[in-house]
Formats: structure tokens, sequence, C-alpha cells
């Protein structure tokens, strides 16, 4: 039987803001060919995975956004990384470069509590030539690198790190399309008197054809995808210890998400069980 403290556990995982909440689920059918039988929607390992899938939903759209951003508002000095990526500290670094075709930008803040580090780069094109301004772009290719750790190990405390590598065509018509890829791996541990959590979260997201509409004189302000799909691979693990060794829970999950004007069609397998459900996320001309 699950232990009630690793499950309390997750959850305040997913308190932190890397993970949510809010969800919507329904019956659907499997997912083709796959041979799985229906899983309980009250399963409480599937709940927390449809909470973890909800977050990356809700933030795909800031996640294109974020790239796309560059092209109006890419700090191509030094002196405004603080205006794009927040105050800088005095012990903190920021650096930018423009090299080889690329905007290069790196900051890392270190402080009594947490070290948290980022690095940018982009590359704008136009007929497959690096060029250093947007203007005429048709490519845009967007890579994020951060990781962020805290300090005090004594006490509950949560780890992270991750990469955004994606690759934005035909900037230079209404719609664009995205493919790439997005990596998230988190460890989080919960100490108490009696008891340790440690829970490791691996998300791997390979988007292909994302297409993305542009606004009329908002540009691509929207990041909001009307077709294409999304593969995740998700593995949770994670382990209570109350002094007599570590109970460990392993549990890989498989995902795919197709997204039809704003809407997510939602399909999961794990263990030769099946969910399907539909969220909305968007809406692609707002």
């Amino acid at each position: 039987m699950r232990s009630k403290s690793v499950i309390l556990g997750l959850g305040l995982l997913i308190t932190l803001g890397i993970l949510g909440f809010a969800g919507c689920s329904d019956d659907s059918n499997p997912p083709t060919n796959s041979g799985a039988t229906a899983g309980s929607l009250t399963d409480p390992d599937y709940l927390l995975v449809q909470n973890q899938l909800n977050t990356y939903l809700d933030s795909t759209q800031q996640f294109f956004t974020a790239g796309l951003s560059n092209i109006y508002q890419l700090p191509a000095d030094t002196g405004k990384i603080p205006n794009a990526y927040g105050p800088i500290g005095p012990k903190d670094t920021a650096s930018y470069v423009y090299y080889d075709g690329w905007h290069i930008t790196y900051v890392s803040r270190d402080n009594d509590n947490f070290i948290n580090r980022l690095l940018d780069s982009v590359q704008f094109m136009n007929n497959s030539e690096a060029i250093q301004n947007p203007t005429g772009l048709d490519y845009l290719h967007y890579i994020h690198h951060w990781e962020f750790g805290a300090k005090n190990a004594a006490v509950t405390n949560t780890s992270m790190n991750g990469d955004v590598n994606l690759e934005f065509s035909n900037l230079d018509t209404d719609v664009a399309l995205i493919n790439g890829t997005k990596n998230l791996v988190v460890e989080w541990n919960y100490i108490s008197i009696d008891s340790t959590v440690t829970a490791m979260f691996d998300m791997n997201v390979v988007a292909t054809d994302i297409a993305i509409q542009q606004i009329p004189n908002y540009g691509w302000a929207s990041g909001c995808p009307s077709s294409g799909h999304v593969d995740i691979d998700l593995n949770v693990s994670y382990s209570l210890d109350t002094g007599f060794g570590p109970d460990l829970s392993v549990k890989t999950w498989s995902c795919t998400i197709a997204y039809d004007n704003g809407t997510a069609t939602v399909n999961l397998v794990s263990d030769n069980k099946y969910w399907s459900y539909t969220r909305e996320i968007c809406t692609p001309t707002e």
C-alpha cells in the first residue's frame, strides 16, 4: 500500500508552482492500437501526472511566446539584461555577445538561499542566411537552458533544470511552424523530523509542426497553437524513508497531445492502461 506521506510529499511538490492543480478529464477512446484498457479517473498516480501535464499545457503558450518575443525585445547588450531578466545583485553575473550569427545571453544569480543560471541563444535567419537583427526574418532558432538549486539541503528543498530548443519557420507568412524539444528535470526533497520524501520528475517533450497564427497589428504576440502535436515521455519516481530504508516507487508514462484551435486532446498510457481528456488552453486569434 502506498504511504499517505508519499502522496502528501508529491502534493507538496506540485504546489511549488512547477506543477499545477487545475484539471479536467473525461472518458474517451484509447490511443490507436495501444492494446491498453481504460484506467481509473480516480487513480492517484494518474491524478498527479494529469496535474503535471495540465501545468505544461497551460504554460505552452508562454514557451512559444518566449521564443517569438525575441523578435521584439531581445536584450541586445549587457546593460539591457536586467530589464529583461530581473534585477542583478552584486554577486550576480550578466553578459551578452553576438557571435557567429547567435545572440548569446548568460545570467547567473547567487545568494545565500539559491543559485540560478540561464543561458539563452537566439538566431535570426532569412533565406538560410544568419542576420543580426530580425527585420525581414523568416526563421528563428531559440535555445534556452536554465537551472535552479537551493543551497540549504537540511530543510525541504528543490533543484531543477530544463532546456528548450525550438525552431520557428515560415515567419514571413501568416502561420508559423514550430518544431523542437523541451526537457525538464525536478528533484524535490521533503524533510521532516521522522521522515524524508525524495521525488524526481523527468519530462521530455518533442513538438512537431505546431502552427501559430499571426495576429493583425499584433504580430506573433499570441503563441497559441492552432494545430500540431507533441509527444511526451514522463518518468516519475519517489521514495519515502522513515528510518528503516527507502521505499522506492518508479513509474513511466507515454503521452501524445494534439492541438486544434487552442484545444489540446491528451492521450496518456502507463502500465497498459490509458486515459484521455481534452483541455482548452487559449484562443489562437486573441
